[in-house]
């Protein structure tokens, strides 16, 4: 994704007094300003990852961890999570903006129903698909394939 600067945020970066209009800037020195401003803009990066697996594997978890914050509800009860949950880490030179999402299941109900509808959604919005599964998991029992066909599903 790519991140756009309005005046403000550019006159900020520069440290430019607006409230002083007789503190203008030569012309070099605009110059320097908008060729530092381009340079900063083109170095900082963003992405969108969304945590996808099947229910109670962590995904919650990893996200808060990333994050460095408890953002995400964390139980050990299977589908805590029943809408997408965005945060946003930050740093000098890039932006993740993680979503948390329901456990990818076969729905059986409304509810799942519109649990998956939060999960698909996530998905098309992502530039990454982050698969957790849990490690304790034996890999033959391992829903593979359902993980797969569910992921297909939300194109």
């Amino acid at each position: 994704g790519t991140v756009e600067y309005g005046l403000k945020d550019f006159l900020a970066l520069n440290e430019v007094d607006v409230e002083n209009p007789e503190d203008e800037a030569s012309e070099s020195e605009w110059e320097e300003m908008i060729t530092r401003f381009a340079r900063d803009k083109t170095s900082f990066r963003c992405g969108f990852v969304t945590i996808v697996g099947t229910p109670n594997v962590g995904k919650s978890t990893l996200m808060n961890a990333c994050l460095g914050e408890s953002l995400s509800i964390v139980s050990p009860k299977a589908q805590t999570t029943r809408h997408r949950v965005v945060g946003i880490c930050t740093d000098s030179d890039s932006q993740f903006v993680f979503s948390d999402t329901p456990g990818l299941l076969r729905p059986k109900y409304a509810m799942h129903e519109a649990m998956m509808g939060f999960a698909r959604s996530a998905c098309r919005d992502a530039e990454v698909l982050l698969l957790v599964t849990d490690v304790f998991q034996k890999p033959a029992d391992f829903p593979l394939e359902d993980v797969l066909e569910r992921l297909r599903s939300f194109d």
